[in-house]
C-alpha cells in the first residue's frame, strides 16, 4: 500500500519473498515492538485463523472511494501481529492494575495510621507517667536540705517546663518521627519496585541528609543548652519579684526589675528564635537537594525502556519522590526538637536520681510518741564554729518519746509533728480541702474545729462558705489560724502532738489564748522575738547562747536576739 492506495496483494510467505520492501517493513515492526515491550516472542510461523477486512478502491480524481468488504483467511505470524495487541494488554490493563495496587498498598498505613498512633501514644503516655511520678517522688523523698540549697525555680521548672516536655512535646515528637520513617521505608520500597535503578538517587539523598545532619548536631545541641539555661534566670527573677515586692516598691526600682525580666525573656526568645531559623536553614538546603534528586529521578525514568513510555508509572515515581522529599524535611525537623527535648530530660532525670534520699529505717514504730517530751543535743542554728550548741531538754525523757528520732519512721515522725512557718502556705483549693484533703471528716466537725480558732464567723459570710477558693481570701494571721484548725482536726491522740510555730505576732495574744485553751494537752514550741509570752520555760538566745527563765504555763518560748 502506497499514498493510501494497495498497489499489490498476496500471501505473507510470497510477499516476504518477492516484495523487498514488504519484507523490511515487517522486519522493522517485528523489532520495534520486540524492543519496547520486552517481550519475548515466538516468532515461529503458526497457523491462525482470523478475518480480515480488505478493501479494494478504484481511485480516480472524479471517483469517491468504493468499499468491498471480503472475509479471508491467512495464515500469520504471532511475532508479528499479535506483539501489539499483547504489548497493550501488559503495558495497559496490567500496568494499570499495578499502579492502583500499590496506590491500595500506599493508602494501607494511612488507613491504618489512627490506631498505630494511638497504641504508640498510649505506650508513650504511659513510658512518660511512670518517668515523671519517678520524678515526683523522688522530691517527694528528698532530704530536707536539698530545699533551703535549690532555688524555687528550679523545681518549678522541674514541675512545669520539664514535666510538659515528657508528657507532651516529646511523645508528640515521637509519634511524627515514627509515622515519618514508616511513610520513607513504605515509599522506598515502591520506588525499588517501579525501578531499580531510582534507589540509587535515593540512596545518596539519604546518605547526604543523615550527614549533615551529623554535622549540624553540636550545633542544634548548644543551642537547645542555652535555651534550657535561659529559661532558669526567668523564673529566679519572678520569684524574687514576687517576694520581695515590698522593698522593690521601697527603693522605687520597678523599671529597673521590668527591664531586667525583658532582658531575660530576650534572651530566651533569642536562642528560640536561632534555633528556628537553623530549622529554617536546614529545610531550604533539604528541598534543594531533593529539587536535584528529583531531576535524577527524571532522567532515569527518561532513559530507561521500560518506564518511560508508560505515564502511569512515571506519575507514581515523581509523586513518591515528591512525598520521600517532604516525610525527611518533616522529620529532620521533628529530630531537631526532639534533640532539645531529649536533652532536658536527660539534665532533669540525671540531677532527680543524684537527689540525696531520706534514710528509711526497717523499724516501723507506729506508737510513737508515747510521751511528748523532747530532747536538744548539739543543736546548731547557725553553721559556724563560733557559736555553742544548744543542749536541754523539754521535760518527760531525754529524747523524744524515749527514742533517737532517726530510729522513727519519717512518715510516722511527720504525722505527729506539725510546724506553722511565719507565713504559711495554703494549698490551691477550696478552704475544705485546705482544712482536710482526705474527706475523714464531716462539714460539722469542720465548722466546729474553725469555731475554736475564731474563723467560722468570717468563712460563714462567703457565697460558697467552705467550698469558697482559699487563694486570697485570708492574712497571715488567718492563715496561721487555719494551719491551728488543720492540726485540731487531722490529730487522732491529742496527747502524742508537737507543735512548732514560728514568729506570731502582730497577734501573739489571740493565737495564745487558743494554745492555751484547744491545745492544752500538746507540746508547743514558739519561735519569737517577743519576750512577751507566758509560757513554762523560755529560752532566750543571745549570739546562740542561751539563757533559761521558767514560767508556770504549758508553752516553751525561744526567744532570740
Amino acid at each position: 500500500m502506497k499514498n493510501g492506495k494497495i498497489v499489490e496483494h498476496g500471501k505473507h510467505e510470497d510477499l516476504c519473498q518477492w516484495n523487498k520492501e514488504y519484507d523490511e517493513l515487517i522486519k522493522s515492526f517485528d523489532k520495534k515492538y520486540r524492543g519496547n515491550s520486552q517481550l519475548l516472542v515466538d516468532s515461529t510461523t503458526n497457523t491462525i485463523k482470523s478475518k480480515r477486512l480488505t478493501s479494494t478502491a478504484v481511485s480516480s480524481s472524479n471517483i469517491n472511494l468504493i468499499f468491498n468488504r471480503e472475509e479471508t483467511e491467512f495464515d500469520i505470524t504471532k511475532g508479528v501481529y499479535g506483539v501489539q495487541a499483547i504489548d497493550y494488554r501488559v503495558g495497559g490493563k496490567y500496568l494499570s492494575e499495578f499502579v492502583c495496587a500499590m496506590a491500595l498498598l500506599y493508602s494501607i498505613p494511612i488507613a491504618a495510621s489512627p490506631l498505630i498512633f494511638f497504641y504508640i501514644s498510649q505506650e508513650i503516655f504511659n513510658a512518660a507517667k511512670k518517668m515523671h511520678e519517678r520524678w515526683l517522688k523522688k522530691i517527694n523523698r528528698a532530704h530536707i536540705s536539698i530545699f533551703s540549697s535549690v532555688f524555687p525555680s528550679a523545681l518549678i521548672n522541674i514541675c512545669s517546663h520539664d514535666l510538659q516536655e515528657v508528657d507532651h512535646t516529646l511523645p508528640k515528637l515521637k509519634i511524627t518521627i515514627l509515622m515519618h520513617f514508616g511513610i520513607i521505608l513504605f515509599t522506598i520500597t515502591i520506588l525499588g519496585i517501579i525501578c531499580p535503578w531510582l534507589l540509587l538517587p535515593m540512596a545518596i539523598f539519604v546518605s547526604v541528609i543523615i550527614i549533615y545532619q551529623l554535622y549540624l548536631r553540636r550545633l542544634i545541641l548548644a543551642l537547645n543548652e542555652s535555651k534550657i539555661d535561659s529559661i532558669t534566670p526567668i523564673y529566679n527573677h519572678v520569684v524574687n519579684t514576687v517576694t520581695e515586692r515590698a522593698t522593690i516598691q521601697a527603693y522605687r526600682k520597678e523599671r529597673e526589675f521590668v527591664k531586667k525580666f525583658n532582658k531575660f525573656c530576650d534572651a530566651n526568645a533569642t536562642y528560640d528564635f536561632m534555633i528556628k531559623a537553623t530549622k529554617l536553614w536546614i529545610e531550604f538546603r533539604i528541598k534543594f537537594i531533593s529539587a536535584i534528586t528529583l531531576a535524577v529521578v527524571i532522567v532515569i525514568c527518561a532513559v530507561v525502556n521500560g518506564v518511560k513510555d508508560r505515564y502511569q508509572v512515571l506519575g507514581l515515581a515523581f509523586i513518591c519522590t515528591i512525598q520521600l522529599t517532604q516525610s525527611i524535611v518533616h522529620l529532620t525537623a521533628a529530630i531537631i526538637d526532639a534533640y532539645g527535648s531529649l536533652m532536658t530530660v536527660g539534665y532533669i532525670d540525671n540531677y532527680i536520681q543524684n537527689i540525696p534520699q531520706e534514710i528509711r529505717d526497717n523499724i516501723d514504730r507506729r506508737d510513737w510518741p508515747l510521751i511528748p517530751s523532747i530532747h536538744f543535743q548539739n543543736v546548731l542554728l547557725i553553721n559556724s564554729t563560733d557559736h555553742e550548741p544548744l543542749n536541754f531538754s523539754i521535760y518527760a525523757g531525754e529524747k523524744v518519746g524515749n527514742l533517737n528520732i532517726v530510729d522513727i519512721n519519717i512518715d510516722v515522725l511527720r504525722q505527729y509533728v506539725d510546724y506553722i512557718p511565719r507565713v504559711p502556705i495554703l494549698f490551691n483549693g477550696t478552704i475544705k480541702y485546705n482544712l482536710e484533703s482526705n474527706n475523714r471528716r464531716t462539714d460539722k466537725e469542720i465548722m466546729d474545729a474553725l469555731q475554736k480558732v475564731f474563723l467560722w464567723e468570717k468563712i460563714s459570710k462567703f457565697d460558697n462558705k467552705l467550698d469558697s477558693n482559699a487563694s486570697n481570701l485570708f492574712s497571715v494571721t488567718e492563715k496561721k489560724l487555719l494551719s491551728l484548725a488543720r492540726i485540731y482536726l487531722n490529730s487522732t491522740v491529742f496527747n502524742r502532738s508537737i507543735i512548732i510555730i514560728e514568729d506570731l505576732e502582730p497577734d501573739t495574744e489571740l493565737i495564745n489564748n487558743i494554745l492555751q485553751d484547744v491545745f492544752k494537752d500538746f507540746t508547743v514550741i514558739v519561735l519569737s522575738n517577743s519576750p512577751n509570752w507566758n509560757a513554762k520555760r523560755i529560752i532566750k538566745l543571745q549570739h546562740s547562747k542561751e539563757t533559761r527563765a521558767l514560767k508556770s504555763n504549758n508553752l516553751l518560748a525561744c526567744t532570740k536576739k
